[in-house]
């Protein structure tokens, strides 16, 4: 019993005790009943004593657990309501919290479209300078073209330009010949010699 009681208290099984000690004590009253004289001897009597004060220990036992067992669900009760209450938000609060959230995710993607736009600003600076950032330093056909067409077109702008400039040249220069002719025949004024003269200066320039 003693090592029954025992193993009853590490197992801390309430029922188990309480069901032990019923069996417990309708062993002690059979073995009343079944003895015919109704006496029972000094052993007989100590070991039903005994039987007794292991029943109202582990009563109490049993009664101690129960106790305990309440005590722990009533403080986990208690912790949980604290918890649920911490957790526990108004209807405004709630709508507060998603209008922050919406808000740093806006400003987390406004914070990307910024770095696009700076980056395409970038690239379009390169492009400029005729500098393409490609991982493989190549231009597609396409942007080739289009770099090339260009290219041709401000030769051939400038290959304008120059033959303008020759031609204008040429005319300039045929005009102050013509001049000089005529000046050396003498039918020049004073004031067409010194225009001659810036000619000549401008042709030597």
């Amino acid at each position: 019993l003693e090592k029954e009681k025992e193993r009853m208290r590490e197992l801390g099984q309430t029922e188990e005790v309480e069901k032990r000690a019923k069996e417990i004590e309708e062993m002690k009253k059979k073995a009343i009943i079944d003895k015919t004289d109704g006496k029972l001897d000094a052993a007989e009597q100590r070991r039903i004593e005994h039987q007794r004060e292991v029943s109202r220990r582990m009563s109490q036992l049993a009664d101690t657990t129960a106790q305990v067992q309440k005590a722990e669900a009533l403080e986990e009760a208690r912790k949980e309501e604290i918890l649920a209450k911490a957790g526990r938000f108004s209807e405004a609060e709630k709508r507060r919290l998603e209008f922050l959230e919406k808000e740093k995710e806006r400003m987390r993607e406004l914070g990307q479209t910024e770095e696009v736009e700076k980056r395409a600003k970038e690239i379009e600076e390169m492009k400029k300078k005729a500098i393409i950032d490609k991982t493989d330093g190549k231009l597609d056909a396409a942007e080739q073209r289009r770099i090339e067409h260009q290219r041709e077109v401000s030769r051939r702008m400038s290959q304008l330009a120059d033959t303008t400039a020759q031609v204008q040249k040429a005319e300039a220069l045929e005009e102050a010949r013509k001049e000089e002719i005529l000046a050396k025949a003498g039918r020049f004024s004073e004031a067409e010699k010194r225009r001659l003269e810036f000619l000549e200066k401008e042709k030597e320039r």
